[in-house]
């Protein structure tokens, strides 16, 4: 069994709204759901792609694969057809689960080269090419979980929130699996959207959660928007865990959701592959760092400082591309056992020999009055091979031209932007990580 459901069976697994599911509860709906996937008479390994509206639902159908022992391989729910298609395509699942009907293909090839060992298949974002399905074991998932829980002393009294997206794995991971392997409950809400960003700190409060996942982009939407002052007073006054991850959040938004709500967030760090890597416990989240090394992590620099991790809990392959290693694409260093990532390998922007990290310059605009987020591109150049170039999304009053001046004082002429560009938007990806691909493209 994934969960203990017998230690505490009376005690609340799941909340959403209007009804409570305790662990026992809990244990009877995952027996139903297996004895619904068992009729269709798949074999161990069998891949399963869950495509639902319903996170309780989904959720439901993931406790079952994982405990038959199938391959479970979650899709958006409103993907569109063409994404759709090359999911199916690389995970060639047997069945197919969506809101309308269940869908057996026996037919089919069973790409699954991983069979009887992966447990889940998750989906890279696919920005720079055709999305890597990341395969992991039932192990990896249960113990980076157990890690986590140890790293941060959580117990059964964690109540989660979840509003990541339920499909991804920081909706599995992160906002699901983790409390409840700790014993604790989770409270289902909508994922966080534009929509409803105003009431994600209301739900916080006014719900039995006292825990929270967010990617840096919810963060800074959701704190723009905060504007109540109860519960602005009532967040100060609970002091909830706030995690954020999936992306490196700008000092400058940390800083202001602490000014605002006099509450610290707590970054972790890791990728689709590793999984938890780092994590900021309460004494370390002040500082522009990821915090200290999971328990059994360990971590090296390559001459260029990628950071190089070594997890017992790594993906155990990729379904389409053979090419596996602890390379995280990122880049780091270590300041008083404490993770910094400086930026991403592929975003280094070379200036005629010099390197820039978009990063760096991000911190330096995220900074400046009224820019509520930006993103550092590289743009071709005819003498200097690649320059900088800012996106900026900002408020009303924004004066592009104070903001050149006081960039000209604090940035180094020889890696100061070429260009500022103003736009109303970025291209994200599901968890809001902003597509660069795309922003390059408008500059071509």
């Amino acid at each position: 069994m994934i969960l203990n459901y017998f230690s505490q069976p009376d005690k609340t697994a799941i909340y959403t709204d209007g009804q409570t599911i305790s662990y026992s509860e809990l244990n009877h709906k995952t027996l139903d759901y297996t004895n619904t996937l068992r009729f269709y008479q798949l074999d161990e390994g069998s891949v399963v792609a869950i495509q639902l509206s319903s996170p309780l639902e989904f959720y439901f159908y993931l406790l079952a694969c994982l405990e038959l022992g199938l391959t479970a391989c979650p899709i958006q729910a409103d993907s569109n057809k063409d994404y759709l298609d090359t999911l199916l395509n690389i995970a060639q699942p047997e069945l197919l689960i969506t809101d309308s009907e269940i869908i057996n293909n026996k037919t089919s090839s069973q790409n699954n080269h991983f069979r009887n060992s992966a447990a889940l298949i998750t989906f890279t974002s696919g920005t720079t090419g055709e999305p890597k399905a990341v395969c992991h074991s039932l192990n990896n998932l249960v113990n980076c979980s157990k890690s986590f829980i140890k790293h941060h002393n959580l117990n059964s009294d964690i109540n989660m929130l979840s509003v990541m997206p339920h499909h991804y794995m920081a909706g599995i991971l992160n906002t699901f699996l983790c409390p409840l392997i700790a014993g604790g409950s989770v409270t289902i809400k909508d994922s966080f959207s534009a929509k409803n960003a105003t009431d994600v700190f209301n739900s916080l409060i006014n719900t039995k959660a006292n825990c929270l996942w967010l990617s840096p982009s919810m963060l800074i939407l959701a704190t723009k928007l905060l504007r109540n002052k109860e519960t602005i007073n009532a967040l100060e006054e609970k002091q909830p865990i706030i995690f954020i991850g999936t992306a490196p959040l700008p000092e400058a938004a940390k800083d202001a959701f602490l000014k605002k709500c006099k509450t610290y967030v707590l970054e972790s760090y890791g990728t689709s592959e590793q999984l938890f890597i780092s994590s900021q416990t309460i004494e370390e989240c002040e500082g522009n760092n990821v915090g200290s090394l999971l328990p059994e992590v360990k971590v090296e620099f390559s001459n260029d400082k990628e950071i190089l991790a070594n997890v017992p809990w790594e993906a155990i392959g990729y379904l389409n591309t053979q090419f596996l290693s602890q390379s995280t694409g990122d880049l780091g260093v270590f300041n008083s056992d404490k993770l910094n990532i400086i930026g991403r390998k592929k975003d280094i922007i070379i200036k005629g020999g010099v390197n820039i990290s978009p990063r760096f310059l991000e911190e330096a605009v995220m900074k400046q009055n009224k820019v509520i987020d930006c993103a550092v591109i590289k743009s071709k150049h005819d003498f200097w091979g690649e320059v900088p170039v800012v996106f900026m999304i900002t408020e009303e009053g924004f004066c592009l031209d104070k903001l050149i001046s006081n960039i000209e004082k604090t940035i180094p002429k020889e890696i100061a932007p070429e260009k500022f560009i103003l736009t109303e938007n970025f291209p994200r990806t599901i968890t809001g990580k902003v597509i660069k691909g795309e922003l390059e493209k408008l500059l071509a």
